[in-house]
């Protein structure tokens, strides 16, 4: 879950099996749909908002990464940044407490961190 002072952890990132991206605001009795887009062709299996909530990474059960940028006061906007191919499928994804690096494990039992 994303928590910023502009949403007050009230936005929600979602990977699907479809290789789809939801990101929903959680409303007092619903959930609204902010933005939807296809980032993989694959089931995804994490999807991580940076600790500042201007990146957004999903990772893949093929072990592919994408990187998107985002508008700080829209949470709508996503514009993809870059694609980065690992070696194997992505168990799990964080950030570094400056957002300036990525920490990826993957299931072969390698640790990644990428800039």
């Amino acid at each position: 879950m994303l928590d910023s002072p502009a949403n007050h952890g009230r936005v929600l990132v979602a990977g699907f099996d479809n290789g789809v991206v939801r990101v929903l605001q959680i409303n007092r009795n619903e959930f609204q749909i902010l933005n939807t887009f296809k980032a993989h062709d694959v089931p995804i299996s994490k999807v991580k908002f940076s600790n500042d909530s201007m990146m957004l990474v999903s990772g893949a059960v093929d072990g592919t990464l994408f990187f998107f940028e985002l508008e700080p006061d829209n949470m709508q906007s996503y514009d993809p940044l870059c694609m980065i191919k690992l070696e194997s499928k992505i168990n799990d994804i964080n950030w570094d407490g400056l957002a300036k690096k990525v920490i990826v494990a993957c299931d072969n039992g390698r640790v990644y961190i990428i800039d």
